[in-house]
């Protein structure tokens, strides 16, 4: 027979407060996430000098909001504005060998104080933008990430 200390819900204690800790914890990293959004813009680029204008043309149109531009490995770092992020994802593509990294990159963005953060997502030729376009579409990534 079992000493009474180690017997029943006394043995497993640690394992249940543990699992609840998770558990909230989970669920206020969900609700501080739920007023952010991330709005991803997604552009292939084949040459640094296309990766450039890309994110010339996109800057203007921030006004103020807080922006990042990620860009796949293989890409030089383009010179972005005062303010915005440029954060090169590892490599492979998003969708497929990168898709843990571009998905922590995302919950990263969304811990961002604003409300609402722009992306650029600049990808090379090979990458599999539209089977991408589809995963944010149908919510694989989240609902607080949608495209523009």
């Amino acid at each position: 027979m079992r000493p009474p200390s180690q017997s029943g819900l006394c043995r497993n204690w640690p394992v249940h407060f543990v699992q609840k800790l998770i558990l909230l914890t989970f669920l206020a990293t969900v609700l501080c996430y739920q007023a952010s959004m991330v709005s991803l813009r997604i552009e292939h680029v084949l040459d640094p000098a296309a990766l450039q204008a890309r994110v010339d043309e996109w800057a203007p149109a921030l006004g103020g909001t807080t922006a990042a531009v990620l860009f796949t490995a293989g890409l030089p770092a383009p010179d972005v504005p005062p303010g915005v992020l440029a954060i090169a994802l590892a490599p492979g593509c998003p969708c497929c060998i990168g898709a843990f990294d571009f998905r922590t990159t995302l919950i990263r963005l969304l811990s961002l104080p604003s409300q609402d953060v722009r992306a650029l997502l600049l990808l090379s030729g090979g990458d599999h933008a539209e089977l991408l376009r589809a995963r944010i579409r149908s919510g694989k990534l989240g609902s607080q990430v949608r495209l523009i």
